[in-house]
C-alpha cells in the first residue's frame, strides 16, 4: 500500500508553509463526520511487514475513536469512495524544510476520508503520523506502533475541539507535563553529549531511565500513566553527513497526549539524538 499515495505532507507535525503537495487537508466539518465513519485499516502488501503483525492487536488494544475493520490493499480499492469510511495506511512523504533542493523522504501512517472520486490525492487527510526516514526498516517503529497510534488519535480529538491550532501549540502548552513524568529513552537515542544518566542530570534534574524497546513497548500496552516515551526520527548512519534532520517528540504513553516537538539539522554540532538543548527544554 505505501505506493498508492506518495503524499507530501505530515498533517500531524508541520505547517503548510513547509509543504509541496496536492493533498486536501480536512476542514472542520470533515473531522466531525470521521466521527460517524468505520475505519479501515490497510495492510501491506508485504509479508514480512511488522505493521500487519502488530496492527490488529495494536487497534484493540488502542483505538477506540472509531469502530475499525482490517483490510487489504485490494479491498481498499472496493471501499474508499464511500465518504463514510476513514482509512490508515503507510505511504511515503517527502519534506523540504526550507529548501527545495533538500527533500527527505519518510514513512508516514496517514488517515484519511474515503472520497466519490477514488482519487486518493482528493481523500481528506485527517491526521498523519510521521514513522521513521524512508530507508530506515520497521523495526525502528513497531515496538512503540501503539503509542503512535494513539497519538493520532488525541490528536484528531484535540483538531476537532480546538481547530485552529497545530501540534506546536498543543506541544508547548504540554511540554511541562515531561518533568512531571519519568522519561523512558533508549541510550542509542541519545546524542554523545547526553548518552549517560550523569550526562543528563547537569542539565535535566527529573526522572530518566534508559531502557529497551521491550519495555516501552510494555509500557504503552500498560497505558503507565507514570511514562512518556521518544519518538525520533532519523536516517541511516550512512546518509547523516547528508542534509538530513533530527525528528523529536515526546509523548505520553498513558494516552499518546504529544508534550514536545522539536528537529535539528544534522551536523557536527547537532548530532543525531536528543541534545542538551531538548533536555533543558524539558526542564522549562
Amino acid at each position: 500500500m505505501k505506493n498508492v499515495k506518495n503524499i507530501l505532507l505530515f498533517v500531524f507535525v508541520l505547517t503548510l508553509s513547509n509543504l509541496h503537495s496536492q493533498t486536501q487537508f480536512a476542514n472542520e466539518q470533515q473531522l466531525n463526520a470521521f466521527l460517524k465513519t468505520t475505519t479501515y485499516v490497510v495492510l501491506e502488501e508485504s509479508p514480512f511487514s511488522l505493521f500487519n503483525a502488530s496492527i490488529e492487536n495494536v487497534m484493540k488494544k488502542h483505538w477506540t475513536i472509531t469502530p475499525y475493520k482490517i483490510i487489504t490493499a485490494d479491498e481498499f480499492s472496493k471501499t474508499n469512495r464511500n465518504p463514510q469510511n476513514s482509512f490508515i495506511y503507510i505511504s511515503l512523504a517527502q519534506f523540504s524544510g526550507n529548501n527545495s533542493d533538500n527533500l527527505n523522504t519518510f514513512n508516514i501512517l496517514n488517515l484519511i476520508l474515503g472520497d466519490k472520486s477514488g482519487n486518493i490525492n482528493k481523500m481528506p487527510d485527517i491526521g498523519s503520523v510521521p514513522l521513521s526516514y524512508e530507508e530506515v526498516e520497521d523495526e525502528a517503529y513497531a515496538y512503540k506502533l501503539g503509542g503512535l497510534i494513539m497519538a493520532m488519535q488525541y490528536y484528531v480529538n484535540y483538531k476537532i475541539q480546538h481547530p485552529k491550532e497545530s501540534i506546536q501549540d498543543l506541544a508547548k502548552k504540554n511540554v511541562g507535563e515531561i518533568k512531571t513524568k519519568e522519561l523512558w529513552l533508549l541510550a542509542k537515542e541519545l546524542a554523545p553529549e547526553m548518552n549517560t544518566l550523569d550526562k543528563i542530570k547537569k542539565v535535566y534534574p527529573y526522572k530518566v531511565k534508559l531502557v529497551s524497546e521491550e519495555e516501552i513497548e510494555k509500557a504503552i500496552e500498560e497505558k503507565n500513566t507514570n511514562v512518556v516515551f521518544l519518538h525520533k526520527l532519523s536516517p541511516e548512519e550512512e546518509k547523516k553527513n547528508t542534509k538530513a534532520q533530527c525528528w523529536i517528540f515526546i509523548i505520553s504513553a498513558s494516552d499518546g497526549k504529544p508534550l514536545y516537538f522539536d528537529q535539528h539539522k544534522l551536523d557536527n554540532q547537532h548530532p543525531d539524538g536528543l541534545l542538551s538543548d531538548d533536555f533543558k527544554n524539558f526542564a522549562k
